[in-house]
């Protein structure tokens, strides 16, 4: 009995010395940094701003903390961070692990407005004309653009979404630098009216088109992607590699000097 009363005494007075290490002072935040694990642009000397906008309260506990709470707050406020991760340093710090996110999307949403998107369709910021190099993604000017701001993410169809992944990451196959592919890659139209088609146009002037871009669309931009930069043809300055399923279910890529 007296065993018993000595565990519950132990562990009431574990519990109220539990209490006193959360709020000691000694776990008082006192420093927030931030780390950029990549190069940055737009958020180069940006750190001051970021930390003000994480609304972190020096002074409060450090286990009390809510990251995901604060990684909304300062992604939301800052379009071009992404938070990696919030690293607790002991006793009293924080470190705010980020990346800069990349342009590479300039969707357009109407004849005046391009969201300007990374590669997870979140806009960085609202543009009427274009000066950079990006990727244009067209067929979505349904998209409300007096609802839509910067921060925001684009809710796109599930299948357009895949469909755009699928066509930037089959680009990368080809180059693995995002930099190139926007340097090479003028267009990319999506018109779900003419047979599912993706159209993706070049730089140099080629249009890639594929048919059923919801069936096989990695392998059919493979394709017409190899056939783009055969040695052996001449397909770089204008003209159409046309991508098609056959009957028997195997994928063709055909060039034709005229637009199709």
């Amino acid at each position: 009995m007296k065993n018993k009363r000595l565990i519950i005494f132990l562990s009431i007075l574990g519990f109220f010395a539990f209490l006193v290490i959360l709020g000691s002072t000694v776990f008082a935040l006192d420093t927030v940094s931030v780390n950029f694990v990549s190069t940055t642009n737009y958020l180069t000397n940006k750190e001051e701003v970021v930390i003000e906008n994480s609304k972190i309260n020096l002074g409060s506990s450090i286990f009390f903390i809510n990251k995901e709470e604060v990684s909304q707050k300062i992604e939301k406020e800052n379009p071009y961070v992404k938070i990696v991760s919030i690293e607790t340093v002991f006793p009293n710090r924080l470190v705010l692990h980020i990346i800069e996110r990349e342009e590479v999307y300039a969707l357009k949403m109407d004849d005046n407005n391009y969201a300007i998107c990374d590669r997870e369709f979140k806009v960085l910021k609202i543009e009427d004309s274009l000066i950079n190099s990006y990727v244009i993604l067209t067929g979505y000017e349904n998209i409300d653009a007096t609802a839509t701001e910067a921060g925001d993410y684009v809710n796109l169809e599930g299948r357009k979404e895949s469909i755009i992944d699928d066509a930037i990451n089959t680009l990368l196959t080809w180059d693995n630098n995002i930099v190139n592919i926007k340097a090479n890659v003028k267009e990319i139209e999506f018109d779900y009216e003419r047979e599912n088609q993706i159209r993706i146009e070049m730089q140099s002037g080629v249009n890639i088109v594929v048919k059923d871009a919801d069936k096989m669309a990695a392998e059919k931009i493979v394709l017409g992607i190899s056939l783009y930069t055969s040695e052996e043809a001449d397909y770089h300055s204008s003209g159409v590699i046309l991508v098609i399923e056959e009957q028997d279910g195997t994928i063709s890529a055909v060039y034709s000097p005229q637009n199709v």
